[in-house]
């Protein structure tokens, strides 16, 4: 399977795991088309898993023949057009890409290079020579060399490898290697630093946190006090309120009997006098 192809796939993979059932009648078809083995097939479907049996297919694809994407992305279009959509989509985009690659490079070769090769005289190489003598193959590769050395010296420049001798010199490959090293380590120590950074602003963070709980437990056994003793207070207030009630009553009754008890003395004083009389 072509690279591309294959990198199509992995992008994809997220979205098959999601939505695709590699269900027997579709295996059955990939096995009919010579894209996955018989024996791959019995394995794939002897797995427990949906995700699994997905992950092991798009495994098996990527060490198939040039055929197989093509074939796949044809099976999924009767039942996940959108999956097959989807590959479809991203390896435009993957060959697009390296189409947009190879312009350029062409670009670089027909405007800079060629022109560098045919004009020698622009680096002061013509002298009293004629045109064909700058055309000649070996004031052509003379003046290639030159740049190659040129080249040479800008990079050691710039990899400040400043040591005179060129055998003491080390290789370029090497420097390079050593250049990036550096620079990831640079890179990663930077990130550490970073992330130290991070964890502690994190700590402080969750310190803060456990410090807000904490009040926030306390405030909580706070309000549940202040919400028992409420429903004391309205329970006194309730019994408050029909004691008062009681008490009126109480006073009523009590203002009846003195009333009923001054009628019966003026019934009582109204016969004695009768009696007399």
């Amino acid at each position: 399977m072509d690279p591309k192809e294959k990198r199509a796939l992995d992008r994809c993979l997220d979205d098959l795991l999601k939505d695709f059932d590699p269900t027997p009648a579709f295996m059955h078809a990939l096995c009919s088309e010579n894209v996955i083995t018989e024996e791959m097939m019995d394995k794939i479907m002897r797995l427990p898993a949906r995700e699994t049996q997905v992950s092991a297919l798009i495994r098996c694809l990527q060490r198939r023949g040039p055929q197989a994407f093509t074939i796949f992305k044809d099976k999924l279009e009767q039942d996940y057009s959108w999956l097959s959509r989807k590959l479809e989509d991203e390896l435009k985009k993957l060959q697009s890409g390296q189409n947009s690659i190879n312009r350029r490079l062409m670009n670089v070769i027909e405007h800079q290079l060629v022109p560098l090769i045919k004009i020698p005289q622009q680096r002061g190489l013509s002298g009293d020579s004629n045109n064909s003598d700058l055309q000649h193959p070996g004031t052509i590769i003379q003046y290639l060399n030159e740049l190659l050395i040129q080249l040479n010296t800008q990079c050691n420049k710039v990899l400040r490898n400043t040591v005179n001798s060129q055998e003491d010199r080390q290789p370029l490959c090497v420097l390079i290697e050593q250049s990036l090293q550096d620079m990831k380590q640079n890179a990663m120590e930077e990130g550490l630093t970073d992330l130290s950074k991070e964890v502690k602003d994190l700590r402080k963070q969750l310190k803060d946190v456990l410090k807000y709980q904490t009040e926030n437990d306390k405030l909580k056994a706070i309000i549940s006090k202040q919400k028992e003793k409420l429903k004391e207070l309205a329970k006194l207030q309730r019994e408050e309120k029909r004691h008062k009630q009681e008490k009126q009553k109480i006073i009523h009754e009590n203002e009846q009997l003195k009333l009923e008890i001054r009628n019966l003395k003026d019934q009582i004083q109204t016969n004695n006098g009768s009696l007399y009389t």
